[in-house]
């Protein structure tokens, strides 16, 4: 049933991803940061529908089946807070327990933290994130489950690659699309240079979807 629906053109559609075509008159995205990309994603279309978003998860599934099949993890572990459903419905899909790890501002600087699961010594853990750009989060979530002494398997799952690696450190990233994503500081963007204008995607989602 996967093979038969193209993703990326449905995701593009629903508007959980977004790719600049090079069209110097087409808008680019201005980032939370206040960063400008060439790339987005907006995981929180997806959570919409629970339809689409159980037939996403069981493809990330198929797309696991070979590592899982070597060590079965007892607990799926993404960071907070709206993915979380999609982290919940891998674990359904999967039979393990879920969790999630929570962002907290720290005299050390901005942490991810595990305040609200039981997750023990030596339990294993598969480690998830929808989209992963800059890999802050998904690292502070391995450190928090390391620091625990949890078994974190030696792979993470994701939805979108948009990193310019096949790997987190020394982990596999198990993804259903790999693409480059550019991100750059708001004086050397290379999409203004152009004359592309920076904007705030989902503020302006028919300017960044009109075909003229």
């Amino acid at each position: 049933m996967n093979n038969e629906i193209n993703w990326w053109d449905k995701l593009k559609e629903m508007w959980i991803l977004w790719q600049h075509n090079g069209d110097c008159s087409k808008p680019h995205a201005l980032l939370t940061s206040g960063k400008h990309s060439d790339a987005f994603n907006n995981g929180s279309k997806l959570v919409e529908s629970p339809v689409m978003l159980s037939l996403v998860v069981s493809w990330m599934i198929e797309n696991l089946e070979l590592l899982i099949k070597e060590e079965k993890p007892i607990w799926i572990v993404g960071p907070a807070f709206w993915a979380i459903t999609i982290w919940h419905e891998l674990a359904r899909q999967l039979n393990t327990k879920f969790a999630f790890t929570e962002p907290v501002q720290t005299p050390e600087g901005k942490m991810q933290v595990l305040k609200r699961f039981d997750i023990k010594a030596w339990d294993t853990v598969l480690v998830v994130e929808d989209a992963i750009t800059t890999w802050w989060s998904i690292t502070k979530t391995i450190n928090v489950l390391e620091e625990i002494w949890a078994n974190v398997l030696p792979y993470v799952a994701t939805i979108v690659n948009w990193s310019w690696s096949e790997k987190l450190w020394n982990r596999q990233i198990s993804s259903l699309f790999y693409w480059k994503m550019n991100i750059w500081e708001k004086d050397n963007c290379e999409l203004c240079k152009c004359g592309s204008e920076a904007m705030r995607p989902k503020a302006n989602r028919d300017k960044f979807t009109s075909k003229k």
